[in-house]
């Protein structure tokens, strides 16, 4: 699978066959609008990207994982004929990563995100970063529980979104961080009708030091915003019998 270049992909056993899980209309929506957002407004001062392989120490067994959303920092970027930023080596580790859950169920996402933030190396089979990824996100989608959709394409059940789980977490730490609190990472979750919460990736957190720069006035992806937009798709699959 590494040498295949998918081994970030999950993969199903059917009927004695290997089923690649490609990711969702929601999960690219997600990472086309993000990526979109943070070119055309802050290019200036970083790299977006949604396909840069982050290299795994042999505590992972040299493996990678590739975030779904990856920023470079200018610190870090080196400009290229056209004056546009780029990572300054092919397998520099990202100074922030961003995984986004859509149905994945617990354990490959937390385990995608546990290892960058742990094992990430700068050089293929390196020494381990000491600072990098800065910072990483996990946005995991909430479900309601099962009900049927009558007449629905693909099976009779459904689920209706909940709310969304954001974690947040500094180098060094985990999920399971998160959810106790501990390190200096935190998890808290999004219902309509609630509190907001959102990401917001610093100047500080791209590798910019000391004072930001002027023109700096932050990045912010809102939780709502997600939601809502998700959630209009999906229940528009669903008046559509698109049952998932």
């Amino acid at each position: 699978m590494n040498k295949a270049g998918i081994a970030d992909f999950p993969v199903i056993l059917v009927d004695e066959g290997l089923y690649l899980r490609m990711p969702t209309d929601q999960h690219n929506r997600f990472t086309s609008r993000t990526i979109f957002k943070f070119a055309s407004r802050h290019g200036q001062f970083g790299y977006v990207t949604g396909t840069h392989n982050v290299h795994l120490s042999s505590t992972n067994d040299f493996r990678h994982r590739e975030p779904h959303v990856s920023f470079f920092g200018a610190p870090r970027c080196v400009e290229d004929e056209d004056g546009d930023l780029g990572p300054y080596d092919d397998g520099a580790v990202p100074d922030v990563v961003i995984q986004f859950s859509w149905r994945n169920k617990r354990g490959y996402e937390e385990d995608a995100i546990d290892e960058m933030m742990n094992d990430a190396v700068e050089i293929e089979r390196g020494p381990k970063s000491v600072t990098c990824p800065r910072v990483g996100f996990l946005i995991k989608v909430r479900f309601k529980k099962k009900r049927t959709l009558q007449n629905a394409l693909k099976g009779s059940k459904t689920q209706d979104m909940g709310g969304l789980d954001l974690y947040r977490l500094p180098h060094g730490t985990t999920v399971d961080d998160a959810i106790n609190g501990t390190g200096g990472a935190s998890k808290v979750t999004y219902v309509p009708g609630g509190p907001d919460h959102h990401i917001d990736i610093t100047a500080q957190d791209l590798g910019f030091p000391g004072t930001p720069p002027v023109a700096w006035n932050g990045f912010q992806i809102q939780m709502s915003r997600i939601f809502v937009e998700m959630d209009t798709y999906h229940k528009k699959r669903q008046q559509n019998l698109l049952a998932c």
